[in-house]
């Protein structure tokens, strides 16, 4: 799978253009203390009330990319409800949709490392595939125009799915103000 890098599209219409039927499943939903890596990328304190959110995303029922992120107060309610009603409803999404109902806050940049990774025990159960198969994985912080930190992420995408990625190749994964 492969796209530009010139416009946000969203996870649906993604998996839709690829001819694929999109949906996604939420693995994690919880509230739990930060961790030092969360609190430091989130700009919150050490052990304050985070929201870990892991998500499947899939074409024709098949796993494409997990998504784990945080979110720190006050998006944390918010965008867990927000996810099990659109999961309930069976919409598609990321959590880059979860802003479109926030009203008026929305993600105006983004840094996001790539690296290349390999399934664990664990993640080949989850996508599907053999253990130490090839793995895509961006970690992304999304932030507001004044730079204050709304969502930490890692997205986990299937190598064997994937080509040509590089950072913002992904559906939302290019965000411009």
């Amino acid at each position: 799978m492969n796209q530009g890098l010139v416009r946000i599209v969203n996870f649906e219409r993604t998996v839709l253009e690829l001819g694929l039927k999109p949906s996604t499943q939420i693995l994690g939903n919880e509230v739990v203390p930060a961790d030092i890596q969360s609190a430091k990328t989130l700009d919150v304190p050490l052990r304050s009330q985070i929201l870990k959110l892991t998500l499947l995303g899939k074409g024709d029922a098949a796993p494409l990319v997990l998504y784990k992120s945080a979110f720190p107060s006050p998006l944390r309610p918010k965008n867990g409800q927000r996810g099990i009603r659109l999961e309930k409803k069976e919409i598609p999404f990321s959590t880059y949709d979860l802003y479109e109902r926030l009203g008026g806050v929305t993600p105006r940049s983004v840094v996001q490392p790539l690296r290349p990774s390999a399934a664990d025990d664990r993640l080949a159960a989850i996508m599907k595939v053999r253990k130490g198969a090839p793995i895509f994985m961006i970690t992304s912080t999304f932030q507001t125009a004044d730079q204050r930190p709304l969502e930490f992420r890692t997205a986990l995408y299937r190598g064997d799915r994937y080509s040509s990625i590089s950072p913002g190749s992904l559906h939302e994964e290019k965000i411009e103000a």
